[in-house]
């Protein structure tokens, strides 16, 4: 987990943030529309917001909603 925060915390833009494992940065759907999740260890997701209030990609560390499984 504190591989995915360091990469996190580290990102200046969402592109920044690898979409193959194993971080696997991807944006989320349904309830979870508009955020974006990293695999952090099985099945546990540390999910945030992707968007600034400009509607830019960012990862701001205040952006972190929750870890958690989803599935």
């Amino acid at each position: 987990m504190l591989d995915r925060l360091d990469e996190f915390s580290a990102a200046n833009n969402l592109s920044e943030i690898p979409s193959d494992p194993p971080p696997r940065c991807h944006p989320l759907t349904g309830n979870l529309n508009n955020k974006f999740a990293v695999d952090v260890s099985g099945n546990y997701r540390m999910i945030f917001e992707g968007y600034d209030k400009n509607d830019e990609l960012s990862t701001k560390k205040s952006g972190i909603v929750s870890i958690e499984d989803y599935h």
